[in-house]
């Protein structure tokens, strides 16, 4: 009982992990590019949308 809840508490804090990178990873493009790097941060960030949404 305690190994899962453990376990299902590192994948959450996965997620969250993931989707705090992917966050700076899409304003670092919006702001170091913002013509073509604009375009894959914004995309970074609606993952982080998406992910978020599907927990």
């Amino acid at each position: 009982m305690q190994r899962t809840r453990l376990a299902n508490e590192r994948t959450l804090l996965t997620y969250v992990r993931t989707s705090l990178a992917l966050v700076g990873f899409g304003l670092a493009l919006i702001q170091l590019h913002p013509v073509r790097g604009g375009r894959l941060g914004y995309v970074a960030l609606a993952g982080v949308v998406l992910t978020v949404g599907l927990l």
